[in-house]
């Protein structure tokens, strides 16, 4: 998915706000009609509330001047900045880039993702059901600030099978780790997993304690894959073989089409004391923001 165009918009209290100043965070923008104003105020002060402690941002945009931004502000409690795009071109662009170019419905709602793009976007016929469409999204998912799912992984040391909970494996440690698609699958195999085996040194001498690759295989599968590759004992090769600590995360994906059945997406994370410091989900298959060297940049700061 593309990233939005920078914009710049005024919000209630006349002040301007660029697009640059979401990155970092999730953010939810509610592109609404007058006529949302009176009916989604509760919702989006619950949103609001249920949101806040997880690092998303929820934004309203509308064209219905800027005196009647500040009372829709002003209904809300003040918690949320509401936005004035005087002509709709920011709403619109928002649109174009989701591929949705209605009009007639009642709010139009996308999520902007830490990286600044649209991961998510929905026309809602009803501002009060959108709003309840993206809590439920946003429970299926883990975020930053957010712990990481205690659910049991898989390592082979000696013939036999480890299974411990991610909490027991990495309980009070900094640990950096990136999901694949699959083991001995070509871009994983070639460049995803290699970029880490080559940079493990020095993530750790960053302060990492450890650095950690999962895929939905077997144990014995990724002790192959990682005898195969020469892939040293600095980077744990952990099996969610079930698959149950990536549907935690809520990042599984259907790959059922090319017969390789439920996997994961590629990602990279950084988690200190089981809490998600920074998150990189790609939006297709190569390796991008959830390689080595975005995650090495990361730590340098």
């Amino acid at each position: 998915m593309k990233n939005i165009k920078p914009f710049r918009l005024r919000n209630h209290s006349g002040f301007s706000i660029r697009s640059d100043d979401f990155l970092g965070q999730h953010v939810v923008f509610c592109c609404i009609t007058l006529g949302a104003f009176a009916s989604g105020s509760n919702q989006l002060t619950e949103l609001v509330s249920r949101l806040g402690s997880r690092n998303v941002r929820v934004v309203v945009i509308t064209q219905g001047g800027l005196g009647a931004n500040q009372d829709f502000s002003m209904r809300i409690g003040g918690s949320i900045d509401v936005l004035l795009d005087d002509d709709g071109t920011v709403s619109q662009m928002l649109r174009s880039v989701c591929g949705r170019d209605r009009v007639d419905c009642q709010a139009f709602l996308a999520v902007l993702g830490p990286m600044g793009q649209l991961v998510k976007w929905l026309d809602a016929g009803d501002l009060k059901g959108g709003l309840e469409a993206l809590n439920h999204y946003f429970l299926a998912k883990r975020l930053i600030g957010d712990r990481v799912p205690d659910v049991p992984l898989q390592q082979l040391e000696d013939g036999k099978v480890l299974t411990r909970s991610f909490g027991e494996w990495f309980a009070k440690k900094r640990v950096v780790v990136f999901g694949v698609p699959g083991a001995f699958t070509p871009v994983c195999n070639l460049e995803h997993l290699p970029g880490y085996t080559a940079a493990a040194g020095q993530m750790h001498a960053r302060g990492v304690d450890q650095v950690v690759c999962i895929a939905v295989n077997d144990a014995y599968v990724m002790d192959a894959w990682a005898r195969a590759t020469k892939t040293p004992s600095t980077v744990a090769m952990l099996a969610d073989g079930s698959g149950r600590f990536t549907r935690a995360m809520g990042l599984s994906l259907d790959l059922r089409g090319a017969g390789l059945g439920m996997r994961s997406c590629r990602y990279a994370m950084l988690v200190e004391g089981g809490v998600i410091i920074h998150m990189n989900v790609e939006t297709g298959f190569d390796v991008s923001v959830s390689g080595a060297a975005p995650m090495l940049q990361l730590l340098n700061h």
